[in-house]
């Protein structure tokens, strides 16, 4: 079940379903409500879910050049504080 050009297509299937489940308890857990989200919580998922799984493919394509550790890093980095925020250097 791998991504890319050889790999499985079913991944992306797999994927999104396992993020939807995982993101929503997330999003659930840090607003409370949907009613606090300025955006349809859909279109928050549809846009997290996708980056997620194209910084998935780029790692695997990369070679896997950071550990799955710092890859959940990044991402939790990336949905909490957005990519502009979370790439800016202090």
């Amino acid at each position: 079940m791998i991504p890319g050009p050889k790999g499985d297509p079913a991944f992306a299937v797999k994927f999104k379903g396992f993020m939807r489940v995982h993101l929503l308890d997330k999003l659930n857990e840090f607003y409370h409500s949907e009613d606090r989200v300025p955006v349809p919580w859909d279109y928050l998922m549809a846009c997290l879910i996708s980056a997620h799984l194209g910084i998935v493919q780029y790692w695997l394509e990369q070679g896997r050049d950071n550990s799955p550790w710092e890859m959940a890093l990044m991402f939790t980095l990336m949905t909490q504080l957005s990519p502009i925020q979370s790439g800016l250097k202090k």
